[in-house]
């Protein structure tokens, strides 16, 4: 799914770019700074490797068992939107527990 690896990409480029500036801002009033920005940022970049994760293991389910590997394609998808979901929620849920007013 392209909407898929492209909604993971952004997550991913924001990652690193939180934890580049240590800061992170979702209105113009509110930010997060320091060492909780980097962990949101942290939190923003792990669904890519965890995804990468899900596709080799669908590589080795598919040669262990000798079926077609679109058998698990849908199996990888799941992985990947509940990994995005699950990360992208904790780390929104942190930046407004965390947020400071400026």
């Amino acid at each position: 799914m392209i909407i898929i690896g492209l909604i993971r990409l952004v997550m991913l480029i924001v990652g690193f770019v939180v934890i580049g500036k240590g800061m992170i801002k979702l209105t113009s009033k509110t930010a997060v700074t320091g060492s909780r920005a980097k962990i949101i940022g942290t939190l923003l970049i792990l669904p890519y490797p965890g995804a990468f994760i899900a596709g080799f293991l669908q590589g080795y389910l598919a040669t262990s068992s000798g079926n077609e590997s679109a058998q698990y394609d849908q199996l990888v998808d799941l992985i990947a939107i509940g990994l995005m979901t699950g990360f992208g929620s904790l780390a929104l849920i942190l930046y407004f527990a965390w947020t400071r007013s400026k």
